[in-house]
């Protein structure tokens, strides 16, 4: 939990500092992580601290509906905590963009290359 908080908080202010969100735009804040477990339990804590400033979390995670990802993505969220197979799915859906993104995690980024994503993550990059 103590190092979620370790980028969670910052990226809280930094998303309070950004213009209002509206349907479309695209996250402000995307957290990438290499398991379906781990983009769970950050998506908890991240949504536990961001309540009190009613910023609006969407997990974009396998094994959850697709269809309903997609609708909340394209309704405008603040942040995306995503593994990168699901959020490859949506963005070639067109479900959102990273036009507003200014902030980016990629938690256990090591283990995300030791498990073979850097092609899904050098596609995420490209996708404005």
């Amino acid at each position: 939990m103590e190092k979620t908080l370790a980028f969670v908080l910052p990226m809280i202010v930094h998303v309070n500092d950004q213009p209002p969100i509206t349907a479309g735009t695209g996250p402000i804040a995307v957290i990438i992580a290499p398991t379906r477990e781990l983009a769970e339990q950050i998506y908890i804590e991240t949504n536990r601290f961001s309540k009190l400033y009613h910023l609006k979390i969407v997990p974009v995670i396998g094994g959850m509906n697709r269809y309903q990802q997609q609708k909340a993505l394209q309704a405008g969220c603040h942040v995306i905590v995503a593994t990168p197979g699901r959020l490859l799915e949506l963005l070639q859906m067109k479900a959102c963009n990273f036009h507003r993104t200014t902030c980016l995690v990629l938690d256990e980024a090591d283990r995300l290359l030791s498990m073979g994503f850097e092609p899904q993550i050098r596609f995420n990059s490209r996708t404005d």
